[in-house]
């Protein structure tokens, strides 16, 4: 889910850097928001992948 949110956070902002240099300076409103997207799939991939790593640094602990 994380990684959805990452790659369309980036193609947003890809479409919005090609529209704005390209001469469009009033971008619509929901392509500003979904660059939001971005640091949004960045924050949840990055707290999952933190998440996974203390469960299993937990496991190893209880076995050995």
């Amino acid at each position: 889910m994380a990684m959805v949110l990452f790659a369309a956070g980036l193609v947003a902002l890809a479409v919005a850097f090609g529209l704005f240099a390209t001469g469009h300076r009033k971008l619509p409103m929901w392509l500003t928001l979904s660059g939001l997207l971005l640091p949004i799939g960045l924050v949840l991939g990055v707290a999952r992948t933190n998440r996974l790593s203390r469960r299993l640094d937990r496991s190893e602990r209880s076995e050995g």
